[in-house]
């Protein structure tokens, strides 16, 4: 999977059966961890500085919400480039599942560039000051295992809903002509200096309404 879509392949953690059990309406319970996270490895967390951490969440984020469901965002470049209009095109979308006892999620994601459903498994293991740690699992058996797990960190970003939605639409990334990749590959952090230059223009004008 590319490394510039695979942070919200990350996201999609999720979690093993029995999933969320329901409380005595028959309802299932606020999944836990909503909001507007953009999720990294802990490598390539560590790996960036802190003015670079810092423009994470204007590449990418998720909007987590309290019913489970998700969808995931990646600001288009081609939009960006010339015309310097911020445009978040959707990456995927998808449902997750939270067991509080054994603190585990499962999700199902769909990219929008891509036809086929995936899930993926993951583990919260603790929350600090940087944000939720979480091991995730490309497999079932591997997570029964708790084997070749991926470490990630996931960040709360720090605008709201209600920032964050003029720059949002309903337009899906496609897929590329050379098939398997999306044809918009968004503005990464920390792989070329004027990518950088460009998340810091993002940020100030997002904070500047």
């Amino acid at each position: 999977m590319n490394f510039r879509v695979a942070v919200f392949a990350s996201i999609v953690c999720v979690a093993i059966l029995p999933l969320r059990s329901k409380n005595a309406l028959g309802q299932q319970p606020p999944y836990p961890y909503a909001g507007i996270f953009h999720e990294r490895t802990t490598d390539g967390y560590l790996s960036l500085t802190d003015k670079q951490r810092a423009l994470l969440c204007y590449s990418r984020f998720f909007i987590q919400r309290p019913d489970g469901t998700y969808t995931a965002y990646s600001v288009s470049q081609d939009s960006y480039f010339p015309a310097k209009k911020i445009v978040y095109l959707i990456d995927g979308e998808g449902r997750c599942e939270f067991d509080a006892d054994s603190k585990t999620e499962r999700c199902k994601i769909t990219y929008s560039w891509l036809s086929n459903a995936s899930d993926s498994f993951g583990r919260i293991e603790n929350a600090d000051i940087v944000g939720i740690r979480v091991k995730n699992y490309t497999s079932l058996d591997n997570f029964l295992a708790n084997k070749q797990a991926n470490e990630a960190i996931r960040i709360k970003c720090p605008f709201t809903e209600k920032a964050i939605q003029p720059y949002l639409t309903q337009t899906r990334i496609k897929e590329s002509a050379s098939k398997g990749y999306p044809d918009d590959w968004g503005i990464d952090v920390g792989s070329r200096d004027w990518e950088d230059e460009a998340l810091k223009e993002i940020e100030a004008i997002i904070n500047s309404h």
